[in-house]
């Protein structure tokens, strides 16, 4: 599943499990950065 809609996100291999929790309709850039940012984080710990 590849999301192409958000051509200048970094995180595109991320982007699956941020759709499934946030909606990214409902989402601006910035908060999808900091929610994957966040996931991130939170496998590393």
């Amino acid at each position: 599943m590849q999301l192409t809609q958000k051509p200048n996100r970094t995180l595109l291999e991320k982007d699956e499990t941020i759709e499934e929790e946030n909606p990214i309709s409902e989402k601006t850039p910035d908060e999808l950065m900091e929610i994957g940012f966040k996931q991130i984080n939170g496998r590393i710990k």
